[in-house]
């Protein structure tokens, strides 16, 4: 199993991987506010409890397959993405997993979600391997060329205002005791 994981994908590495026609499967483990500010395109959010991931990494087969993954997805736009990516031709059959930092002493740290899912997925890829994106999300960010790839809110806040526009902000009861009956 541990053999499957390389020795990390550099940024630089994966920005060629991103370029080309296949492409890995990106597995971003940060918490979901952190995500939703700045990510790489199409990368998949994943947030798997804590007591899944031990007991998987035991052995005892929480994941069969890798489509067992999917639940675990925090986005629809994450679904939609790795849909695509599942049925069609685009990906190389690899996994690219990371957090903020993916700090190598983490490795064996079983709180560490971006590691254990890892450990997890080697043994449910047909053909392919898991990888870690070295230096995490932090080092993306610090990339030249990859930086300028992410996907931040500032570009979706457009959209966000127009949802809140749709729904108005809930008007707590406290706030209006005394509501006018009929009109």
């Amino acid at each position: 199993g541990a053999a499957a994981v390389g020795h990390g994908t550099t940024p630089a590495l994966l920005i060629a991987r991103l370029s080309t026609p296949t492409q890995p499967l990106l597995i971003d483990t940060r918490p979901i506010a952190a995500f939703q500010r700045s990510h790489i395109p199409r990368s998949v959010n994943v947030a798997i409890p804590s007591l899944i991931l031990r007991r998987s990494r035991r052995g005892a087969g929480a994941f069969q397959s890798l489509d067992a993954l999917r639940q675990y997805i925090t986005t629809e736009e994450g679904r939609t993405v790795w849909d695509d990516l599942m049925s069609g031709d685009d990906w190389d059959g690899d996994v690219i997993v990371y957090d903020e930092l993916m700090l190598e002493k983490d490795r064996h740290n079983h709180q560490a979600t971006a590691w254990a899912i890892i450990d997890v997925l080697a043994p449910l890829l047909d053909h392919g391997g898991v990888d870690y994106l070295e230096g995490g999300f932090a080092a993306a960010r610090k990339h030249i060329y990859l930086s300028e790839l992410l996907v931040t809110s500032t570009e979706t806040s457009a959209l966000s205002d127009a949802a809140q526009e749709l729904s108005p902000a809930p008007v707590l009861p406290s706030s209006n005791p005394k509501k006018p009956s009929g009109g």
